[in-house]
Formats: structure tokens, C-alpha cells, sequence
């Protein structure tokens, strides 16, 4: 049987990549659509077009121990029809993780889409690493294996970043507890530059690279504790590579979601965390905060918080959308929360905000099902100008699913 982690775990998830297709406004509704997809639960997934045909295609990860082909955790690849089906593209192999990362990005500057992976194989003798793939004409090789861990704690991290402005993406990854940024070289390799000091702990939910300086590379936001041991919000800001901690306005938080979403619709990047503490507990400096956290990039690079009605929510997934074509961003959560009528009894929640001139209401509880170890994505997945959502996690406690919605906008 498989336990539910109810203690260190949070898998977050960011929306990604609707198609540029006028679509009409109005009231959204879901449809369960069964499909050949893996089931998988403490997973991760991505929508992304790797063979150019332009629609979105998609990458899964996850754990299933009925699927026997040798592991429990797995890595699948699925090509999109443009019409929402998706069939296994068999040709590339992947690591096969649960509590892990993907992101994708153009490494080599030959137009196409790159991959790098990381997370818990379960494979037999397999090691712990980070893994990248080059696309060759929709084809993934590997190129790369760092193995950064000789004890592994989950979910871990890997992602693309701009590091020193070279026009060549570099990389990111958690590395026993530390975090270390990777140089690409240009000749298919990256090796290890620089390291980020007083962050002892993070997880993947708490790694967030953006440009938050406006100079036209990557900093840096982390959320996870430091020497101490202490709840810690660190922003490290770049140069050229050289990673500074520099002061901000950021609260502590620990076990929450950290998301960027444009709220103003200026064309910069926002801050969402959606939890303040460890389970429902808070941490200090955070006393009788009742809410999650926004934070509204102001002229001078910094961070002004502002208001925010969305719940506190841990052990969970978010996604920031836009459900309804109004061109602003939704947000659909779930995870652990107050009860709305009954603040000091705590319920699992899926819920769905709507966003309105940059403020976020709760529209609707129970939009769907509630699945532990989960993840959210959303896109357009078959094209007719709508956001379509996929959401993996445990059922019932140890049963997989892989869950697909077709948005039925009216």
C-alpha cells in the first residue's frame, strides 16, 4: 500500500502556454474526459510543444506500482493530436521519478525544446540525479547526469535559467540541501559556477528564478530555513552569475506555494505565496495573518504586499489561469485549509478564485476532485481557444489518477 506524506511535501505546479486562438467569454464548465494516460500520483507534468506542430503536447511523471515495467516511478511522453488526444510517443526513454521536477527550454539555440528532469527513480539500483535531454527532431537524448545526492529528501528541483546573459539557458538545481547554478558551456555540457549561501533547506515549491532587478537575467526568490533552522524568505539577487542575498519585503514562509502571476497586467511579475507555516501553524512574524501573501512589483523593483482573500492552503497545488477568457488570471487551489464557516476546523479543498481588476474571490469550492500529492496544469489542449486543466494525485489514499478536464466554456 502506498502512504500518504502528510509532513514535508508540497508539490506545486505553474500554468502554462495557452494557445493564441479568439475564443469567447463566458461561464466555464468541466468535463471528465477519460484517456490513455498514465495514472500517476506525487507527480509532475508539463505542457509543451516538442515537435513544432503547435499544439501541446505533454510530459508526466509519477508513481504507479500497478504498472509493471521494472519501477514504480515513471516518465512518459505523449504526443497531442491538436484535438485533446494524446498518444505515447515510444521513440525517447526518460529517468522515471516521483517528487521531482521538469522544465523545458531551447539549450542548444536550435529552436526546438529541451528538457531536464529530476526526482526519486525507483528503479532498482538507480541513482539520484538530474537528467537533460536534448530534443533532436522531436527525439529526446541524453547529453547530461548530475548526481547531486547521496541521500535523497523530496521533492527536489531542476530548472532552466538565465544565469549570466550569454543568450545560452543555464541551469538550476537543488543539490543535498544546497543550491547551485550550472553554466551552460555551448558545447552540450554545464558545469557547476556558484552556489547559494544561508539556505541550509528548500524544495522545489520554494525555488522561484525571475528577473527581479529588470537588468535582464535571473535572480533568484527562495523559501525554506536557514543554518538556524529557521523559516527563511531569501531573494538572491544576480550578476553576471554571481548570486548576492540582498534585503526585500518578502514575509517568512515555510511549506507554501511561491507562484508568478502578473496582477496588474504591466507586464511584470508578481508574487503569490500561499501559506505561512508549517501545516497550519504559523511562523514567527506571522502571527494572525489569515490569508495568503500577494506582492505587487512596484517602479523601483521592489515588493509592496497587498491585500489578498485567498485561504491559507498546505500540503496542496495552485494554478494561476485564466478559466473564463476575461485575459486575466484565475486561480484554482487545493490542499489543506480553515474551514470557511468554521476557521478552527481544517478540510482538504479544491477551490477556484476569480479574478477580478487584480482582487481574487472565491467562486467555487469542490470545483474538482480533491487528490493528495497532487499537481495542476492548465492550456488549451484542444484548441478551440479555452484553458483545459489536468490534475494527478492520490485517491483514497494510494490510488493514482491522472484526471483531464475539457473546459466547456458558454
Amino acid at each position: 500500500m502506498r502512504s500518504t506524506i502528510t509532513s514535508l511535501l508540497l508539490l506545486t505546479t505553474v500554468c502554462c502556454f495557452a494557445q493564441k486562438r479568439k475564443a469567447k467569454k463566458g461561464k466555464y464548465i468541466f468535463e471528465l474526459k477519460e484517456t490513455s494516460i498514465i495514472q500517476v500520483g506525487s507527480g509532475e507534468n508539463l505542457f509543451f510543444d516538442y515537435d513544432g506542430d503547435g499544439d501541446q503536447d505533454l510530459i508526466i511523471a509519477g508513481y504507479n506500482e500497478r504498472l509493471m515495467n521494472g519501477s514504480k516511478s515513471h516518465t512518459f511522453l505523449y504526443k497531442n493530436d491538436g484535438k485533446g488526444n494524446f498518444t505515447q510517443d515510444k521513440r525517447s526513454t526518460f529517468m522515471g521519478v516521483e517528487y521531482g521536477s521538469i522544465d523545458v527550454a531551447d539549450i542548444d539555440n536550435d529552436g526546438d525544446l529541451d528538457l531536464v528532469i529530476t526526482g526519486q527513480d525507483l528503479k532498482r539500483g538507480a541513482k539520484f540525479g538530474v537528467e537533460v535531454y536534448k530534443n533532436e527532431k522531436g527525439i529526446f537524448k541524453k547529453i547530461k547526469t548530475i548526481r547531486p545526492l547521496d541521500s535523497y529528501s523530496y521533492p527536489t528541483y531542476a530548472g532552466f535559467i538565465n544565469a549570466n546573459n550569454d543568450k545560452y539557458i543555464d541551469l538550476l538545481i537543488e543539490k543535498d540541501n544546497s543550491i547551485e547554478v550550472y553554466f551552460n558551456t555551448k558545447r552540450g555540457d554545464f558545469l557547476m559556477k556558484s552556489k547559494l549561501r544561508g539556505i541550509e533547506k528548500a524544495f522545489s515549491y520554494g525555488i522561484v528564478p525571475f528577473d527581479i532587478d529588470n537588468d535582464g537575467d535571473d535572480d533568484i526568490l527562495v523559501q525554506g530555513e536557514d543554518e538556524n533552522y529557521e523559516f527563511t524568505t531569501k531573494v538572491y539577487q544576480n550578476k553576471l552569475g554571481r548570486f548576492t542575498s540582498v534585503p526585500h519585503t518578502f514575509k517568512n514562509t515555510y511549506q507554501g506555494i511561491v507562484e508568478l502571476v502578473d496582477l496588474n497586467d504591466d507586464k511584470k511579475q508578481d508574487v503569490f505565496m500561499s501559506n505561512i507555516g508549517n501545516s497550519l501553524e504559523e511562523v514567527t512574524g506571522n502571527s494572525g495573518t489569515k490569508n495568503s501573501f500577494f506582492y505587487m512589483s512596484q517602479t523601483d523593483n521592489s515588493f509592496k504586499e497587498i491585500p489578498s482573500n485567498v485561504h491559507k492552503y498546505n500540503l496542496g497545488a495552485s494554478c494561476f489561469v485564466d478559466l473564463d477568457n476575461d485575459n486575466d488570471k484565475d486561480l484554482i487551489m487545493m490542499g489543506s485549509r480553515r474551514k470557511v464557516k468554521n476557521s478552527n476546523e481544517s478540510e482538504d479543498a479544491v477551490d477556484i478564485y476569480i479574478n477580478h481588476n487584480g482582487t481574487y474571490k472565491l467562486y467555487r469550492q469542490n470545483a474538482f476532485q480533491f487528490l493528495r500529492q497532487a499537481t495542476i496544469k492548465a492550456t488549451d489542449i484542444d484548441g478551440d481557444g479555452d484553458n483545459d486543466v489536468l490534475i494527478t494525485g492520490f485517491k483514497d489514499g494510494d490510488v493514482p489518477r491522472t484526471m483531464l478536464y475539457f473546459n466547456k466554456l458558454k
